[in-house]
């Protein structure tokens, strides 16, 4: 389970790093998740983000909250990423998962 999924300035290098840490060959199924808007959760995450030193992925997850498309963008970016990382992947997740697409291994 990848959970959550932050914004990321590349989502190609994301899955194949996903690739490289989790040994996909052993999944049946790769489950993701982007982050959610459960009362304060994105306020507080980029506020934990920033208290550790993680500024550029704070202030990538401040865009995605203030801007609905942006907000669209990077959640099939980050889900299209995560399930196009297994071997096999499951529907819908293929028909999104197309050679060349932002966030597509291969």
């Amino acid at each position: 389970m990848v959970c959550p999924i932050l914004p990321q300035k590349d989502y190609t290098a994301f899955a194949k790093q996903m690739v490289a840490t989790i040994d996909v060959e052993k999944c049946e199924h790769v489950w993701a998740e982007v982050i959610n808007l459960r009362g304060d959760s994105l306020t507080a995450t980029a506020q934990a983000l920033r208290a550790a030193g993680y500024n550029d992925e704070a202030d990538l997850l401040g865009k995605v909250m203030s801007d609905k498309k942006q907000w669209e963008q990077y959640a099939h970016s980050g889900l299209r990423s995560a399930g196009c990382c297994s071997p096999a992947p499951q529907a819908p997740v293929p028909a999104i998962c197309e050679q060349g697409e932002p966030g597509v291994v291969g």
